[in-house]
């Protein structure tokens, strides 16, 4: 295989690889696709110069523990390990699930309204 092919093909793995780690992180995610191409296009161009492999970079997390923990403040571990693997902002999913509730607990109570107090004719 030519040297250059072999470049071109770790570079492309290279930029594979740091797309889908900044697809994880809820702020690299409202980028526009211009600006996120050019960033992984940069981040992958510095990976290459200092032989970072592209293994590497799927194998450690997106971002650092502190950023993690802050993160997911306050969250269950494992609501917030289930949202980063979807890729889905952690405090969204509380607010979606607390959103859900009110609603669930409002129908029922209208349920009960209803069985309780059934229209007269």
């Amino acid at each position: 295989m030519p040297l250059f092919l072999h470049a071109d093909s770790s570079l492309a793995e290279l930029k594979a690889a740091i797309r889908v780690a900044l697809q994880s992180d809820p702020h690299t995610r409202t980028l526009p696709a211009a600006e996120f191409e050019i960033l992984v296009s940069r981040l992958a161009a510095q990976a290459q110069e200092k032989g970072v492999s592209a293994d590497s970079i799927a194998t450690s997390t997106p971002w650092g523990e502190a950023a993690l923990a802050s993160t997911c403040a306050g969250i269950p571990a494992s609501v917030c390990a289930w949202a980063i693997e979807h890729k889905i902002d952690p405090s969204l999913v509380l607010w979606t699930f607390a959103l859900l509730t009110a609603l669930l607990l409002l129908g029922l109570l209208v349920f009960l309204w209803h069985k309780l107090h059934p229209p007269q004719e």
